[in-house]
């Protein structure tokens, strides 16, 4: 037990200090150094409740979502990646970022006027075409193989939400 009358080292406390700036430059630098050279590895090191690829005996399932550019005449003119249409973002974030803005059609209906435009001007830069709309699409991927022989397998379409846009 502590005995209030008998002071505390400051050398251990000094120490203490020392060790856990040490440890935190460390850590930092570890990350740092991993993120320079593959990605950045904080929802596999930190989160590993965000698995967006699940592995099974036969094979593979991976859930994603698609953004496909409609044009005026009704045609889906290019299907792209999350990461395409919002490149500023990591992609560590975009699934999180996904989940809370393209979600369900509530989510969608209050996105404000300046992401749409936004979203057109992304779309344009992107695909090359104003889009009338983009569909959020939810899919859900198959692969059947081990990891050098993996094909895909099957595609099922999870759900599907319409971004109207409206042009001035």
């Amino acid at each position: 037990m502590l005995n209030p009358d008998e002071p505390m080292k400051e050398s251990t406390v000094t120490y203490l200090f020392i060790a856990a700036f040490i440890f935190l430059v460390l850590q930092y630098a570890a990350v740092g150094i991993i993120g320079v050279l593959d990605e950045e590895p904080w929802p596999a090191f930190v989160f590993p409740g965000f698995k967006s690829v699940y592995v099974y005996d036969d094979g593979y399932r991976v859930d994603q979502t698609l953004f496909e550019i409609v044009n005026n005449d009704g045609e889906t003119v290019t299907r792209m990646m999350p990461q395409e249409l919002f490149p500023e973002l990591p992609n560590s974030q975009i699934s999180g970022f996904m989940r809370s803005h393209f979600n369900d059609e509530r989510w969608v209906a209050q996105l404000s006027e300046e992401a749409r435009g936004l979203l057109i001007h992304q779309a344009e830069m992107h695909a090359g075409v104003a889009p009338a709309t983009i569909d959020v699409v939810g899919i859900r991927l198959f692969i059947s193989g081990d990891t050098d022989t993996a094909e895909p397998d099957s595609v099922a379409e999870l759900s599907r939400t319409t971004i109207q846009l409206i042009r001035e």
